[in-house]
């Protein structure tokens, strides 16, 4: 049986899986969502949603997978 080969790629992402994983756990998304919520269903994130986004964004997540902007609200 020949050897399996793998490609595998890692990606240094810092401290911005701690940041999200505190927005999370401290609800950051689910709080702002309960004080602006949204108000059409054509919207694919939710304001928290989108702030989060901003917050990560702003801490300099900017790679090529970075987080895509929401252009219409």
């Amino acid at each position: 049986m020949p050897p399996i080969h793998y490609q595998t790629q890692i990606q240094n992402i810092d401290h911005l899986g701690l940041v999200a994983g505190m927005c999370k756990e401290l609800g950051i998304a689910d709080h702002i969502d309960r004080r602006a919520p949204k108000v059409s269903n054509d919207w694919n994130v939710s304001n928290g949603e989108s702030v989060v986004g901003m917050i990560i964004n702003g801490l300099g997540f900017t790679g090529r997978a970075k987080v895509r902007s929401v252009l219409q609200y």
